[in-house]
Formats: structure tokens, C-alpha cells, sequence
């Protein structure tokens, strides 16, 4: 049985509340290389496209990424904005902004990078034509007060397109449903904004955006995906344990009983995302 070390927990990529303090963990490159996997899935190279439809990103427009990581999104946008456009990526982290830098050297894509905060935006008023964030918001404490920002810098007429999980949707085909409830639960009270996926429409409407719409995507992991998905999973154990939420023996039946359910080809991890857009007036 393969058990995630407690000390790990304060470093772990899937520590969901660690990722807006990546510089300040013992291994902030463990968070690049999960990411990387995380791309490297099916579902999430077509939630971006379904995402970016949504943000009807086309030649010429000036885009802002929020939450940018390694850049590769931000490039992937720069292609289709193409020379006469521009896309900007702002990311909290040095060591994202670091990486993305580094995959754009001698790259002619219009894509620059910037260490900023979400929350202190430095950009005048009505710069961008549109923004978006890709499964970003759910580790923001104060994801109203991102929007807010976010909107300032956008244009009148332009859309912003933000992708939220709904932590409280996640599903595990597990043998013990007590146990499995308990630890889902805890792993979606323990991130910062884990409703963010049913609070977010509500943000826009508050903020007055227009043209509202609300996009569900849901990710889904099958046994195909069981080596990506055990590592969140294992991640979930660890913290629930290292919180008292449930044993040392608990943890580890839980994920053995994973292990077993994989084995007979019938593991399915599931959790409803949502693609919301608006235009702001």
C-alpha cells in the first residue's frame, strides 16, 4: 500500500491550499510538474477549448490570463489572437512565471508574462478586450473581490470567461460511502473557496456583468486516468488523516479499496465544473 508521508502535506501540488503560497513550499517545482500532468489529460485539453469558445477569442484581440502557470495556455491563446494581438498572463507565483519564461524563449507568439497579483491588478482601466482563468478561483480567498479587479481591466463590451469547480460535486466509485462522504467532504471544506462553482454566476450578476451564461463541464477520470487521479486522491487521505478527520487504518483502507476498484476496471472519479461567462456593459 502506498501511503503519502505526512510531511509532504505542506509541499503536495494537490494541497489545494497551498497553491496561491507556491514559493514559500519546500518543492514549488512539484507544483509545475503537476500541472504538466493535469494538461497532459484529455478532458482538461477540451475544457480549454470549450472554455475559450465561450470567451469567442479571435485575431487581434488583447487577452488577459489570470492565473497563468507555466504559460502554456497564454501561448495557446497567443496562436489564435495571432501577431496583431496579445496575450498577457499574470500568475502570483515566481516560479510559474519563472517556467513560463522559460518555454517562450526565442518564441515569436505576442505573449508576455507578469508576477502580479489578481488582486492589485497593473493595468489602467479598459485595457484588455476580454479575460479568462482556467480552474483557478477555487483557491482565491476572496474570488469577488478577483472578479472585481478582473472586470476593471477589461473594456466595455468585452467577455470574461472564468472556469470553477464545484468541490462539493466531487464523486468517487468507492466501496464504503461513510468513509468516502467524510473525506470528500472535509477535501472540499478545506479549500478556500471549494462552492466557487455555484457562487460564481451570482458574483456576475452582482458585478453587473451582461449576456450571462453558465456552461456545465464535467470531469470525469476513469481507470485510464488512475495513476493521475490517485495522486489527488492520496492527497485527500493524507490531509483528512494529518486533520483527524479519519485514521491512520481508515486512510489506508479507503485507498486500498481504490486500488481494488481500479484493478476490476471500474474506477470513476467525477466532479461538475462550469464555464461562466458574461459581457460587462
Amino acid at each position: 500500500m502506498e501511503n503519502t508521508p505526512r510531511q509532504d502535506l505542506s509541499t503536495s501540488a494537490c494541497t489545494v491550499g497551498v497553491w496561491t503560497k507556491i514559493d514559500k513550499t519546500r518543492e514549488p517545482q512539484s507544483f509545475v510538474t503537476f500541472m504538466d500532468a493535469f494538461n497532459a489529460t484529455d478532458w482538461l485539453q477540451a475544457h480549454k477549448q470549450r472554455t475559450l469558445a465561450v470567451l469567442n477569442v479571435r485575431e487581434g484581440v488583447h487577452l488577459l490570463d489570470v492565473g497563468c502557470g507555466t504559460g502554456d495556455d497564454a501561448c495557446l491563446v497567443a496562436r489564435q489572437v495571432g501577431p496583431t494581438g496579445k496575450v498577457v498572463g499574470i500568475d502570483p507565483s515566481a516560479t510559474m512565471i519563472t517556467e513560463a519564461h522559460k518555454r517562450t524563449v526565442g518564441s515569436t507568439l505576442p505573449v508576455e508574462f507578469h508576477q502580479e497579483s489578481i488582486y492589485a491588478l497593473p493595468f489602467t482601466d479598459n485595457t484588455f478586450d476580454g479575460g479568462y482563468s482556467f480552474l483557478t478561483f477555487d483557491v482565491l480567498e476572496h474570488p469577488k473581490h478577483a472578479l472585481l479587479e478582473l472586470i476593471r481591466v477589461i473594456k466595455s463590451g468585452g467577455r470574461i470567461a472564468i472556469s470553477v469547480p464545484d468541490h462539493d460535486t466531487l464523486i468517487v466509485n468507492a466501496p464504503d460511502r461513510s468513509l468516502t462522504r467524510k473525506l470528500l467532504q472535509f477535501f472540499c471544506d478545506s479549500i478556500a473557496s471549494g462552492w466557487i462553482g455555484r457562487q460564481l454566476p451570482g458574483f456576475y450578476v452582482e458585478a453587473g456583468l451582461q449576456e450571462i451564461t453558465i456552461t456545465p463541464d464535467p470531469l470525469t477520470f476513469m481507470s485510464a486516468d488512475y495513476a493521475f487521479a490517485k495522486q489527488i486522491l492520496q492527497r485527500i487521505a493524507a490531509r483528512a488523516q494529518a486533520g483527524g478527520i479519519v485514521s491512520e487504518d481508515e486512510a489506508a483502507r479507503w485507498l486500498g479499496s481504490l486500488d481494488e476498484v481500479n484493478q476490476a476496471g471500474q474506477f470513476f472519479y467525477a466532479a461538475t465544473c462550469f464555464i461562466v461567462s458574461g459581457r460587462k456593459p
